[in-house]
């Protein structure tokens, strides 16, 4: 991503829908503690910004080019 090496976590399970179809593993349970929802992709900066949707972490990492 523009230069930068991420850490890639795979969460696994199914985050969106209807609660009763969403299948939670530890991995969507500390994306719904970072970012009150299920859904992925979330990107978590070195500043510990957090940021979700992939068109919003495509615009920041347009903004943030890596060093």
């Amino acid at each position: 991503m523009a230069g930068y090496e991420p850490e890639v976590v795979k969460v696994r399970g199914l985050g969106i829908g209807p609660r009763f179809l969403q299948w939670m593993t530890q991995g969507r349970t500390e994306v719904e503690e970072l970012t009150g929802q299920r859904a992925v992709p979330v990107l978590v900066t070195e500043g510990d910004q957090v940021i979700t949707d992939s068109h919003r972490i495509a615009d920041w990492a347009e903004r943030n080019p890596a060093p």
